[in-house]
């Protein structure tokens, strides 16, 4: 009878600790100025098959920065097993991303808009939330998807720079704010934000 009282016991024991383990998370940095995200990278063009390249180009930066937060969240997907899974109202290939915040829904996830604020950006990286943001004139010409992983400087209301990783280049780069609806970029151009207001994936 002891044993099994014993028994009973450790098993009880071992579902509540289960249970009371901490959740892992993945913060990088977080402070109350502060805070970027662990999110795996992903280039628009290097992370392509070799033989999809001429006909994907140069086209896929709105379905690298889904397959970050989506790999993010647990999924393990490549780059192109995104896009052959995107409708066309969302990306055409070797063309351009359009209703790009529809896209998470071929994935059994949501899309959840919110506007864009340096303030709103903190909250959801707080909540441990990597942000895809539509960014405009990149380049000096075009329009460029961005997830937006940590930001920095940030007082309360405005922030010195938010943290990106920018799949046309690198991962954990540093956009300066202009104004709270414009980035600058490192490479001197400025960026307003949208014209797809920032979205979180759930």
């Amino acid at each position: 009878m002891n044993n099994v009282i014993s028994l009973l016991l450790s098993a009880v024991i071992t579902t509540n600790t289960a249970l009371a383990a901490p959740k892992p998370d993945n913060f990088i940095q977080n402070t109350t100025e502060d805070v970027v995200l662990n999110v795996p990278f992903i280039h628009q063009v290097d992370d392509l098959p070799e033989d999809k390249k001429a006909e994907i180009r140069s086209s896929a930066c709105g379905p690298s920065a889904l397959t970050m937060v989506f790999n993010y969240m647990g999924k393990d997907l490549s780059l192109y097993e995104v896009i052959e899974k995107l409708p066309t109202s969302v990306y055409i290939k070797g063309s351009m991303f359009y209703k790009l915040n529809d896209g998470p829904e071929s994935f059994g996830l949501k899309a959840v808009s919110f506007k864009n604020s340096p303030k709103a950006i903190y909250d959801h990286l707080k909540n441990q939330k990597p942000i895809v943001m539509n960014v405009q004139n990149y380049d000096g010409i075009t329009g460029h998807a961005i997830v937006v992983v940590g930001i920095k400087g940030f007082d309360g209301t405005t922030a010195k720079s938010l943290v990106v990783h920018d799949p046309w280049t690198t991962a954990y780069k540093e956009y300066e704010y202009v104004t709270p609806s414009m980035l600058k970029q490192p490479e001197g151009y400025n960026l307003p934000i949208g014209t797809i207001d920032p979205f979180i994936v759930e």
